[in-house]
């Protein structure tokens, strides 16, 4: 099963939700050694990487381009 049928294509989450997720993954994103090591710290966190994007895990809903963190 391809990832894109397991995404939400719902329309991004508003800017504050943005940023309050911003503040909550942004020193993951400092402190991560390798994309693995950030996936893995985002999972604890209850969210992952999709298509370049940060989404929820696991059902996959979309919060925002990863560029916007």
């Amino acid at each position: 099963m391809s990832d894109m049928m397991h995404l939400s294509l719902a329309p991004e989450a508003s800017a504050a939700d943005v940023s309050a997720v911003s503040r909550l993954v942004a020193r993951d994103f400092r402190e991560a050694r390798n994309q693995d090591d950030l996936q893995q710290r985002l999972a604890h966190k209850g969210f992952q990487i999709r298509l370049g994007y940060l989404a929820t895990a696991p059902h996959g809903k979309l919060i925002c381009p990863i560029s916007h963190l």
